[in-house]
């Protein structure tokens, strides 16, 4: 009886479902499983000395590892690929910026967290590496002054259609003051 419930329920849900769902493959061999245990597990009733239970203990789980462990272990690989993908683009980006002169960062307009940066940054932000930035706003980096100023030009940054570049006196890591220039502009990434 709970046989037959699996394959009705596994049968209900694959078909309230539409049909492209990926998922469909794994309700139709769960329904195809209990169906097979159930009727055999029905004919040993019957026929007490043939193996049925054991012919349809082998069948149902070779169709459960054909069809949904196999896909299990597909879906896997698959993110398993995508992660390193993900991996191999957040290095290049990491090499990128760590290869440019001066300090480089990159926000997000709405939040103000930062997303990647620089050693050069990081150091400035007083930080061992990008990692203790990524993740945080200029309020939580900086003093009160140096967050206001810098929130500032983000917004002017965005209001602007081009490059906001300008000069300013800052203190470098060491609390040394400098002269630099900055330039922030906006970009869309392929999720705006």
């Amino acid at each position: 009886l709970l046989l037959l419930l699996i394959s009705v329920y596994a049968y209900v849900t694959m078909h309230s479902r539409d049909d492209s769902s990926p998922r469909i493959k794994i309700h139709s061999s769960l329904t195809l499983f209990g169906l097979i245990m159930a009727v055999c597990l029905f004919a040993q009733l019957w026929f007490p000395y043939l193996p049925l239970y054991a012919i349809a203990y082998m069948l149902g789980t070779s169709l459960l590892h054909t069809f949904v462990v196999s896909d299990e272990k597909e879906g896997y690989r698959r993110e398993l690929e995508e992660a390193a993908e993900i991996t191999e683009v957040r290095d290049t980006i990491s090499s990128l910026l760590d290869n440019m002169p001066g300090m480089t960062f990159t926000k997000d307009a709405k939040t103000g967290v930062y997303l990647a940066c620089n050693q050069a940054f990081a150091e400035y932000a007083q930080k061992k590496n990008p990692d203790g930035v990524v993740g945080h706003t200029a309020a939580e980096l900086f003093d009160a002054e140096t967050a206001a100023h810098f929130m500032k030009d983000d917004k002017i940054a965005l209001s602007l259609g081009k490059p906001y570049v300008y000069f300013e006196d800052v203190a470098d890591a060491a609390g040394n003051p400098k002269q630099i220039q900055t330039t922030k502009l906006k970009y869309t990434d392929t999720d705006s």
